[in-house]
């Protein structure tokens, strides 16, 4: 498997969804973290579970806006954590949250965070709801495995 840059390749999705954040009022930050852990995944993997918690953070905080913090927070694996102030997820949504087809969103095919899940455990890896209140928001953590750093 490839190794990455984790906070590099974090850093260009959260760039990329900023428009989309400022235009739903929502306000987007990106905490590296002290440096970035280099962890073993696929760039593309990558920037799609990114890119997808983010921009279902962004959606559940609309229309009255709100924020979204991306954190990256290294120690025996790395986790990329997604909080949004958003409107929270029902009870009886959270055990659906990871099936396919199954979407609250008009529009919304149900298949992100199955897709975003299934690709971060090709990796050795996770997504996960780690905390989620209605009408308080909802945190998501990506799991990588970290690499170890070969000591000079």
């Amino acid at each position: 498997g490839k190794t990455l840059d984790l906070g590099k390749r974090v850093a260009e999705v959260v760039s990329l969804v900023a428009p989309t954040a400022r235009e739903s009022h929502v306000k987007l930050t990106f905490e590296p973290g002290e440096r970035a852990p280099i962890v073993r995944a696929n760039a593309e993997v990558v920037q799609h579970v990114v890119l997808n918690l983010l921009v279902n953070a962004i959606q559940s905080c609309a229309p009255e806006g709100g924020a979204v913090e991306v954190s990256i927070e290294p120690g025996d694996d790395v986790r990329i954590l997604v909080r949004d102030s958003g409107c929270g997820i029902p009870e009886e949504d959270r055990k659906h949250l990871f099936e396919p087809f199954r979407s609250r969103k008009p529009h919304g095919t149900g298949l992100g965070l199955f897709l975003s899940r299934n690709f971060a455990r090709r990796f050795g890896g996770d997504v996960r709801l780690v905390a989620s209140e209605l009408g308080n928001g909802s945190c998501f953590e990506i799991i990588f495995q970290r690499v170890e750093e070969t000591s000079p």
